[in-house]
């Protein structure tokens, strides 16, 4: 699986599951290591359960972002740097 196929991770202990645009995948690791492996540039911790990636991101809505049907929320102590990031990403790839 490469990291451009990720959608987003959802994190439960010391397991995280992976979605992404071929499936689901659950690996024993944790969300804090993975999210150390993933390019801040490309991906966004949106909850301290879930990091998205931010080129996925459909829409943001109400504390929740939407990649496909999948509706993650995103919580306080994150929403400002989640709408402030996934905003300027959008707006300087749009250039």
């Amino acid at each position: 699986m490469l990291f451009d196929e990720i959608l987003y991770v959802e994190g439960m202990q010391n397991y995280v599951t992976i979605y992404s645009t071929r499936g689901k995948y659950v690996t024993m690791l944790s969300l804090k290591v993975l999210e150390e492996k993933l390019a801040d540039n490309a991906f966004i911790r949106v909850h301290k359960s879930f990091i998205a990636a931010i080129g996925k991101i459909d829409g943001i809505e109400a504390g929740e972002i939407f990649i496909g049907s999948s509706r993650i929320p995103i919580s306080r102590s994150y929403r400002e740097q989640v709408i402030e990031q996934v905003v300027s990403k959008r707006l300087w790839d749009k250039k």
